[in-house]
């Protein structure tokens, strides 16, 4: 029985059911159905009537509660219930049926759809069941209302059953059978059906078996072998071969033939070859359009090529790196007159672990997390189709993240070669991968934790190209510093013992070696390590209690300084952490000992265990030494305090970051590497690159030839194309009340929505004005046929924006995520708002003490740090608009100061191919309208 309900919320507790529906299927088909609505006691709220379709003139006349409950309560009946995401369903269901003292409640046996999509398609994406039915091409006409849902579900259910049967190995199917035995009696009879169904199919990837786990074998071309010789197979120089193969003479036309050579491209390519061959730095600003990625992969594949050697690129963003991984390399790969090698590599928590997998799978019983079965499941069947491991292929809901954590690959718990598993490992195939390669492309944060690990992580390069370089000072700052959170360093210590012994490593751990000779040797060893554990954790507990005294009301970060040294607080702070720096050095003798105990071992499962113990064991104290670095309040760093979440249970964290990672940078990737190449679209404030050549470490540079710097123009005819609007007449939102804010903000939002017919996005810098002006937008868009998508109050940033992609005709409110990476072309995005300028608070504890440094040298902080932060940043947001040659749409500014302040005029002309239009808000806005018309005329 396919059950599926419509309501008025979320909250069983609070919100009501508006429409029950049922069908019952046998054999794949509906043989009855039914379906009521229900007359609720308040009055439907418009989002869910825009959503179902169901009003309260609809419901006027239908059945009370009791008496729909009843007629749904006897159509199910005693059997099963599927449904998707079907606990939802039943908790209203159950709610319902004590509210009407009903005696009968649905059966506790229930099969949930978006369960099963998630293991038998695990690489989908989306599970909501519009997603899944259009996916998998299935009748799903009125969307939203419960027997069509219901109907959809049920062929959903018949349709992963016959993908199922077609997808799986013998062995796949066997240990999800096992598996699904301890979720329920309902589970583990689908998948005996699958497997009695199950069709003899050659795998499109080939398998691999180790201790009944089934995956990916290994590819014969990711075997290492030898780096091939230098080779210098073209008689051009680099710079001339990067721009004839990105030329209407090179292989492009043939292989596109919309293909159009860019100046802008070649003169980029150029510049790249000739700073790699020489040995130079470069700086290059490259505007929206120019081709920024293949401008420096030709360069680069041709450098490695022809000296042997290899070239690293970072990227900031996750959505690059894929660009690169799936239609950049391509391109290269067919334009090259020879082979090159090119790998990703990322983080290693990115990669999954498969020994982890197999210890948590054998450790599932009746007693288990059912929904952290479900989600084991997910990843046994992934396994069978993953390439490469990776966490990013999976949709990440809050499920797949806990286990994710318990099964990715760390270097603490890693075996190395004496893992059954260690040929098939994922995170050493793509290192092996990476380490064969001639372009590596990973991310910024990985190049910095490589240089916090002494090189360790990726393989050894002398060239580097950063993209997205704007944001290399950002992430060096976090990087290189440290921080701890309290809440993650007591789930440290949970993965290896938590209160009574019952869970954990250490228990495991215990349990294995009962009965063995050595038992009562780790019996005594795991009991220090216990009391160990627990006075860590109990004097960690005391130096967040301690320091919370410090920290003043209604404030959320609070920098340790100098100033506080005679405090009562922090005395008693200095004197825990003492105790800490003693009891973390018997802990890591405890380190040793596992170490030691666990090589003369034989047994290699067990003595693995032993190893995971000393990692985690490792990891914590490691954590917890943060405390002792801050204690000494270096002077070259920042050191705050962080207070989140509710009052009454407060998380706590403490943060070191480097007031300046200029001196860093210089010594350990500008003095290291023969070449690093840096480029974006935003590294200049008012014309030049100071700025960003002295966040970097790069202020002499320029001056002794090391560095050359070049700007790329776009190919984008902007001044054609778009156009920044401000109007004259607008108020000064710092100085209305937040309630006064969103009034405005809200009413203005509206009047431009319509000139534009939606397809606008509006930028704030502060989610709690994303939350007043959604509240007062909704109804207005809603009356005039406008969607509203605002992000953190309707989904999250992929959901919101997946909704503005699929619906242009709305409304979108996104923060600071919105500001740059991500891609609106066309009609997509027509209206940009810049709802206030983006500076950051000055308050923040690294910002307060760059300030400080710069001051007492003599400087303008505003000047030197604030403002041109602010204009890179205004400059990425503006970057969101044109995406593509034939795009056109406006900017719009609502903060009063880019007209009225002295500084105004560095944002206006750090967009210098725009025209500007200033005039009344109306005006404004019937240009606007105009412009945005298709075949309209210029604004005035």
């Amino acid at each position: 029985m396919v059950i599926d309900l419509e309501t008025t919320g979320f909250r069983p507790d609070f919100d009501e059911i508006i429409e029950f529906a049922a069908v019952h299927v046998r054999d794949g088909d509906i043989v009855s159905e039914m379906s009521t609505l229900v007359r609720p006691k308040r009055s439907i709220p418009m989002v869910v009537s825009d959503l179902t379709g169901i009003d309260d003139a609809m419901v006027r006349d239908a059945p009370s509660l009791a008496d729909a409950l009843r007629t749904f309560m006897d159509f199910i009946g005693p059997y099963n219930i599927a449904g998707h995401n079907v606990a939802f369903d039943l908790k209203f269901v159950e709610t319902a049926c004590d509210a009407c003292f009903f005696p009968q409640q649905p059966t506790s046996l229930s099969l949930d759809s978006l369960a099963l999509a998630r293991i038998v398609l695990p690489r989908q994406g989306e599970y909501g069941l519009g997603a899944l039915t259009k996916s998998l091409s299935l009748e799903h006409d009125d969307k939203h209302r419960a027997l069509a849902d219901a109907r959809a579900t049920a062929h959903l259910l018949y349709a992963l059953r016959n993908i199922a049967t077609k997808k799986f190995s013998e062995d796949t199917i066997h240990e999800l059978c096992r598996l699904a035995g301890n979720v329920s009696p309902l589970y583990a009879a689908w998948f005996d059906d699958v497997r009695n169904h199950l069709e003899p199919t050659h795998p499109v990837r080939r398998l691999q078996v180790i201790q009944g786990l089934a995956f990916t074998a290994v590819a014969p071309d990711s075997e290492s072998g030898p780096k091939r010789n230098a080779q210098s197979d073209n008689p051009l120089p680099a710079a001339d071969h990067s721009s004839t193969l990105l030329s209407e003479d090179g292989p492009l036309p043939t292989i596109f033939p919309q293909f159009e050579a860019r100046e802008s491209q070649q003169k980029m390519a150029e510049a790249i070859a000739t700073a790699l061959t020489n040995s130079q730095h470069l700086m290059v600003e490259a505007g929206t359009g120019t081709g920024k990625s293949l401008a420096y992969l030709v360069p680069a594949a041709l450098h490695a090529h022809q000296h042997d050697k290899r070239v690293v690129v970072a990227t900031h963003t996750l959505a690059l790196q894929d660009q690169i991984e799936h239609r950049d390399f391509s391109i290269l790969k067919r334009i090259l007159p020879f082979e090159a090698k090119l790998a990703i590599f990322k983080g290693r928590t990115n990669y999954l672990c498969l020994r982890k997998v197999r210890q948590e799978t054998d450790g599932v019983v009746l007693t288990s997390n059912p929904i952290d079965t479900q989600v084991l499941m997910m990843l046994v069947a992934w396994l069978a189709e993953t390439s490469h491991g990776l966490r990013e292929e999976l949709s990440i809901s809050n499920a797949v993240s806990t286990v994710w954590q318990r099964v990715q690959s760390e270097s603490e718990s890693c075996i190395g070669k004496r893992c059954a598993f260690f040929k098939g490992c994922y995170y050493f195939r793509a290192k092996n991968e990476a380490s064969n390669a001639d372009i590596v492309v990973t991310n910024h944060s990985l190049v910095f934790s490589d240089i916090r690990a002494g090189n360790r992580i990726l393989p050894t390069y002398d060239d580097l190209i950063l993209d997205e370089a704007h944001h290399v000072a950002e992430v060096a700052t976090k990087h290189l510093g440290a921080e701890l959170y309290l809440a993650a360093f007591h789930s440290g210590i949970g993965r290896l013992w938590r209160e009574g012994g019952r869970g954990g490593v250490l228990a495991d751990i215990r349990r294995r070696y009962q009965g063995d000779s050595r038992e009562a040797e780790m019996q005594a060893e795991l009991e220090r390590i216990e009391a160990g554990l627990s006075t860590l954790r109990s004097l960690a507990d005391a130096c967040f209690t301690a320091l919370a005294v410090l920290l003043p009301d209604k404030v959320s970060e609070y920098r340790l300084t100098g100033n506080i040294a005679g405090t009562e607080a922090w005395m008693t702070f200095q004197d825990l952490v003492a105790q800490i720096a003693r009891e973390r050095v018997t802990l890591n003798e405890r380190v040793n000992w596992l170490e030691t105990f666990a090589e003369r071992d034989p047994d290699t499962d067990r003595s693995a265990r032993v190893l995971d113990a000393s990692g985690f064991l490792s990891a914590v104290t490691e954590q917890v030494s943060v405390l002792e670095q801050a204690v000494n309040l270096p002077a070259d760093e920042v050191v705050w305090l962080e207070r989140s979440g509710p009052k009454d249970r407060p998380f706590w964290s403490i943060h070191l970051a480097p007031i300046s990672v200029a001196s860093r940078l210089r010594e350990s990737i500008f003095e290291a590497k023969d070449s690093v190449v840096m480029t974006s679209a935003t590294l200049m404030v008012d014309g030049g690159f100071q700025y960003v050549m002295s966040q970097l470490g790069l202020d002499r540079a320029e001056d002794t030839g090391r560095l050359q710097t070049m700007t790329v123009s776009s190919p984008f005819n902007l001044r054609r194309q778009a156009r920044l609007c401000v109007p004259s007449d607008i108020p000064d939102m710092a100085r209305l009340s937040p309630d006064e804010a969103a009034t405005w903000l809200s009413e203005a939002l509206y009047k431009l929505a319509l000139c534009s017919s939606g397809r606008l996005l509006a930028l704030f810098t502060s989610h709690a004005l994303i939350k007043a002006t959604a509240s007062r937008l909704r109804t207005p868009l809603q009356t005039s046929g406008l969607a509203l998508y605002a992000q953190g109050v309707t989904g999250n940033r992929t959901q919101v924006l997946r909704a503005f992609k699929d619906n242009p005709e709305s409304v979108l409110l996104g923060a600071q995520s919105f500001w740059e990476g991500i891609d609106l072309p066309g009609d997509e995005l027509t209206t940009l708002v810049i709802v206030r300028l983006p500076f950051t608070p000055p308050t923040h504890p690294v910002t307060e003490a760059r300030h400080e440094r710069i001051q007492t040298s003599g400087g303008n902080p505003f000047l030197e740090d604030s403002l041109p932060e602010a204009i890179v940043r205004f400059r990425q947001g503006f970057g969101r608009l044109i995406r593509t040659a034939t795009d056109k749409g406006v900017v719009v500014v609502y903060d009063r100061r880019i007209i009225a302040s002295r500084y105004g005029k560095s944002f206006l002309r750090s967009v210098p191919d725009v025209s500007t239009v200033i005039a009344p808000e109306t005006e404004v806005y019937e240009q606007v309208r105009t412009f945005l018309r298709p075949g309209g005329g210029e604004l005035e």
